[in-house]
């Protein structure tokens, strides 16, 4: 995204209440006759003045992994509410988890000492099974959850390791569903 990217400055709820959006290069009030194009010119407090209102964030503390979100048009928020533990669990993305933990360099320590020891490559190997079965739709948490235990006591992470593993499961959904404790 360039510097005058619109969608830098966020979302905003335009005056009659509507879903947030983009601001747009040309806007029409009910009482202008002419189109603006000058609302990525304005400031915050000059769109609020329009009748704009942004830019809007989402309820602090909250993810699209443990949230859901409804627009209301009269407060011009978002409410959210807690997800089910079935959609919290149908909402991690094991193909992100997978193609980031590729990357990390604790997959690499998986795979060194998987040639050094037949348990630790049955524990990798039944976590890539259950991983591919989960990117597939098919995720059998507890077994996962077993096999991700089982692979950090076995092949410890470093601190660093451990905060890279933490990130990538956050931004997957894992985190969300699973524990890091081994």
């Amino acid at each position: 995204m360039s510097d005058n990217d619109p969608a830098l400055r966020g979302m905003f709820s335009s005056p009659n209440g509507g879903f947030p959006q983009v601001l747009p290069d040309h806007w029409k009030s009910s009482d202008e006759a002419e189109d603006r194009t000058d609302l990525l010119e304005l400031t915050d407090e000059e769109l609020n003045v329009l009748g704009w209102k942004g830019p809007i964030q989402k309820p602090a503390n909250t993810s699209n992994f443990t949230h859901d979100y409804q627009w209301n048009e009269e407060t011009r928020e978002y409410t959210s509410t807690v997800l089910s533990e079935f959609d919290r669990l149908d909402r991690v993305d094991y193909n992100l988890f997978w193609e980031l933990l590729l990357d990390c360099p604790y997959y690499s320590r998986i795979k060194t000492s998987s040639g050094e020891s037949l348990s630790v490559n049955t524990i990798a190997t039944e976590f890539i099974v259950l991983i591919s079965d989960a990117k597939m739709g098919n995720a059998n948490v507890i077994k996962i959850q077993e096999s991700l235990t089982s692979l950090l006591s076995s092949v410890v992470p470093t601190e660093g390791e451990g905060g890279k593993i933490k990130g990538i499961m956050t931004i997957s959904g894992m985190i969300y569903s699973y524990s890091l404790t081994a």
